[in-house]
Parts: C-alpha cells; structure tokens; sequence
C-alpha cells in the first residue's frame, strides 16, 4: 500500500527539480508541469500525470489500495532522472546562442533585400 507522505515527498522533489531546472514557481505539481510546456518530453509529461492522478486518490483509502506502488516509483524515477541531466548552464547557453543566431540571419535577409532593391532600382 503507498501513503500519502510517500506521495507528497515525491511530488515535492519534483516540484524542487522543476524550479531548479526550469525556474518554474508553483505549489501543486500539476501547475508547475503545465507551466514547464513543451521544455519536457510528452512521454515524461505522461509519467508525471501518474504521480499527479496517484497523489489525488491516494487521499481515498479504497483507491489507495489500486495503485501499483512500483508504478508510481517507475514514474518518478524516468521523470527525476531526465530531470537531473538538464545543464541549466548549457540550456541557456544554447538558448542564446540559438537566439543570436536568428538576429543574425534576419539581418542578413534585410540585407539581401536592400542589395536586391538597389539593384533593382539600378544604384548598383
């Protein structure tokens, strides 16, 4: 049988890995996995919605008693696991990088375009 402290204790590791990772803020962990959006895995969103539905019903003592505790363990760890490779320092590096790049290459293409109308105006 899984308690309810088993759950909570559970859910708030994930919630700390979330805010450390991702700097998502929320006291409930459904809220903070739907804050983190598309930054997480379908696969991982659906591992986590386990823990979400198990800790709601484990409050009822009848469901409690349905939930495979070795389910909920496998859920949390393939969500914590992914969790704890993220590089916050690499992930923002590419993020900036990823961001310069687009800057870049919309500089370029303003810039095509004014050479295209330069010569198409016959200055060049």
């Amino acid at each position: 049988m899984i308690y309810e402290a088993d759950i909570a204790a559970k859910s708030e590791a994930l919630r700390d890995l979330l805010r450390e990772k991702f700097g998502v803020k929320s006291r409930n962990l459904a809220v903070a996995l739907a804050r983190t959006g598309r930054r997480m895995p379908p696969a991982l969103h659906r591992q986590a919605e386990i823990l979400i539905r198990a800790e709601q019903e484990v409050r009822n003592p009848k469901l409690a008693l349905q939930w495979d505790v070795a389910r909920i363990d496998q859920a949390y760890e393939a969500v914590a696991a992914h969790l704890r490779q993220i590089n916050v320092k690499e992930r923002r590096k590419s993020q900036l990088l990823r961001m310069a790049g687009l800057v870049v290459f919309y500089l370029l293409v303003v810039l095509g375009a004014f050479v295209f109308w330069m010569w198409w105006r016959g200055y060049v």
